[in-house]
């Protein structure tokens, strides 16, 4: 069974913080005992790049979902760009785009979808993939 919750992001200064500390703070709110725990700095970190795109890139509504089940997390934002991401190769010379690098890296699988009025981009976390030392 997968549960799921949903956060309305703020469009104003510091939305993308308020999502990142309602993103982990709902690790625990899940209600149920689970075989294991997503690293509350990697949902940190996805929760950031993927909220940020679509604050950066979007002109309208922004949401967070977050699905757990036993087999991973999954974080997703719907936002209301037509607007696909794209991995773009890392330039150490050039500043920002390397968010869906780290999504890629960090993410069991991920993904992008149109939907009505926009799309939602999608990371799903899962046991075993990453650990931070």
């Amino acid at each position: 069974m997968m549960v799921e919750r949903f956060f309305k992001v703020s469009g104003a200064k510091g939305g993308v913080a308020e999502a990142r500390a309602w993103a982990c703070a709902q690790l625990e709110g899940f209600g149920r005992p689970v075989n294991w725990r997503p690293d509350p700095r990697v949902v940190a970190l996805v929760v950031s790049e993927l909220v940020t795109n679509a604050v950066r890139h979007a002109s309208g509504a922004v949401g967070l979902r977050l699905m757990w089940d036993e087999r991973r997390l999954r974080i997703a934002v719907d936002d209301t760009s037509a607007v696909l991401p794209v991995v773009r190769p890392a330039r150490p010379d050039l500043p920002g785009g390397h968010g869906m690098n780290l999504v890629q890296r960090l993410a069991g699988g991920w993904g992008a979808a149109p939907r009505a009025g926009g799309k939602r981009v999608w990371a799903d976390l899962v046991p075993g993939k990453i650990v931070f030392r």
